[in-house]
């Protein structure tokens, strides 16, 4: 799917979704500026109220109260306004499945809270709105379902295209 290309006079729009109040308040001070808003939701139900400001962007936490960030990514690339979202999950989980799990359902980054600091997920937010407002990037399908894990062992199977291919 094309995503639509974001004019210089539009705000680049991303929505945090973390159940910790003050992380949301440092990622709105870390990623807002003259260009950018960030709309935090603390859980799913507000997550989805929000979902129709179509964000250009969305930092995902995955443990989250009532309900796994997994289903919600799900819901993500579903939703017609959120679909060509790109999508960072952000979490405390560190185990190699939770990471090939985000990034089977459509996730783009993988980034274990511990090892990262708000300066460089920070970063990578602005890398990827400098790639869109560029038209160099559009958000990687989601798999409609995860391979057992026999497939996936598969090693002829697991080269990358271009456009899965890492930062």
């Amino acid at each position: 799917a094309d995503r639509e290309i974001i004019y210089m006079d539009e705000k680049y729009k991303i929505l945090a979704i973390e159940d910790d109040e003050v992380l949301n308040k440092v990622y709105e001070i870390e990623m807002a500026d003259d260009n950018t808003e960030v709309f935090a939701a603390l859980n799913g139900k507000e997550a989805r109220e929000k979902f129709s400001l179509k964000p250009d962007l969305i930092v995902l936490d995955i443990m989250l109260p009532g309900e796994s960030g997994f289903e919600l990514l799900k819901e993500i690339r579903k939703n017609p306004d959120t679909k060509n979202a790109i999508v960072i999950v952000v979490s405390n989980l560190s185990q190699t499945a939770d990471m090939e799990t985000a990034k089977t359902l459509g996730a783009e980054e993988f980034m274990t809270k511990a090892d990262i600091s708000i300066h460089t997920l920070a970063k990578k937010v602005k890398e990827y709105s400098d790639k869109i407002r560029a038209g160099e990037t559009a958000p990687k399908p989601a798999a409609e379902t995860p391979k057992p894990e026999s497939e996936a062992a598969e090693p002829a199977k697991t080269a990358k295209s271009p456009e899965e291919t890492e930062i």
